[in-house]
């Protein structure tokens, strides 16, 4: 029987993965530094040192929480929203009918069973999931 030992392919995974951890790593820090060049944003690159790499104590610094989610908001098209909104709203309507028939087909066995949680606090689950997931579809399309 001829390959690699064990002990040889647990040797080779290790440099791998040291390999894959210095490239993330490598690439989240010019990323970042990207993102600070491409917004040029006066606060964060006068922190920067003449090659343009930012100093320990900028990148230590945590950002506004609300700053980064307007940031990252940014701006859908409309057939994208329509699709992902349509699709909540497909959801909402599916999980009400499908939900109401499946509660309706075993209305015998949930009556029968004695739980506190009968037909009325169920048909209110149901509908509570669909209210909500038609909430997400509207505020998908319109929001």
């Amino acid at each position: 029987m001829h390959g690699p030992t064990p002990s040889t392919v647990l040797a080779n995974f290790e440099k791998s993965q040291k390999k894959i951890r210095r490239f993330c790593c490598t690439f989240i820090i010019f990323s970042y530094i990207h993102g600070c060049l491409a917004s040029r944003n006066p606060a964060i690159i006068s922190t920067m040192s003449n090659n343009g790499i930012p100093s320990v104590a900028t990148l230590d610094k945590p950002e506004n929480i609300h700053d980064v989610l307007k940031q990252d908001r940014g701006d859908d098209c409309t057939p994208c929203r329509i699709v992902g909104g349509g699709a909540f709203l497909g959801l909402a309507a599916y999980s009400y009918f499908s939900g109401q028939q499946q509660l309706e087909k075993n209305r015998a066995q949930i009556l029968a069973s004695k739980s506190i949680f009968g037909m009325r606090s169920r048909r209110m689950g149901i509908a509570a999931t669909s209210l909500g997931l038609a909430w997400l579809g509207v505020w998908r399309l319109f929001l």
